[in-house]
């Protein structure tokens, strides 16, 4: 993601009247006949949180992003509906619906709101079944972090690999959750185990 679009996304956040673990901005606008709902907020600020929802006819789709890099391949979109990812597809691609997710950004005033009274945020990762990118950090726990678990985080967090591979040697794997209330700061939870946090440059 473009630099002046994050900047964008955080001020945009600043802005709102109130900040709590529950509150973001929300961008909406429709891509080649995809509704696209983009939720930020920077609750964490070593860990800013970028989800999107897509919904095309019956479909709906729920991915974390990394707004340091929202470069993502089509094989992070876990379980994507085919009807969704042929219509989001330009030349085998995603390039084309990040531009125009970041022209979005960039030209227009955000939605504020909580997750907590967000009906489509709440019922799309309800009925999502057992997600593996939800949007918070929750904890750490003690068991070996898989290679495809480091993997996704390092694509769609802007944690450091070699940070990630730490937790990995240690037997543990981070933990998130798709409810604010029980979000975490992620370095206080890698301080709780002795661990640095560093974060991609």
């Amino acid at each position: 993601m473009r630099n002046q679009v994050k900047e964008k996304l955080i001020n945009d956040y600043n802005s709102l009247s109130y900040h709590t673990d529950d509150t973001f901005t929300k961008y909406r606008f429709t891509y080649n006949g995809v509704y696209v709902h983009v939720y930020f907020d920077a609750y964490d600020v070593q860990a800013l949180s970028l989800s999107v929802i897509l919904i095309y006819e019956r479909d709906y789709y729920y991915t974390s992003l990394n707004v340091d890099d929202t470069d993502t391949n089509v094989e992070y979109l876990h379980k994507i509906p085919l009807g969704i990812l042929r219509r989001i597809l330009v030349n085998k691609k995603l390039d084309d619906m990040f531009e125009h997710l970041e022209e979005h950004i960039l030209n227009n005033s955000p939605e504020e709101g909580r997750y907590s009274d967000d009906k489509l945020f709440s019922s799309t990762l309800k009925f999502s079944g057992k997600r593996k990118d939800l949007p918070f950090w929750k904890s750490i726990k003690h068991v070996r972090m898989s290679d495809d678990t480091l993997n996704r985080l390092r694509v769609t967090s802007n944690i450091s690999l070699s940070t990630l591979k730490k937790i990995q040697s240690k037997n543990m794997t981070l933990v998130k959750t798709q409810f604010p209330k029980d979000r975490k700061n992620i370095k206080l939870i890698l301080d709780s185990k002795g661990i640095d946090l560093e974060l991609r440059t």
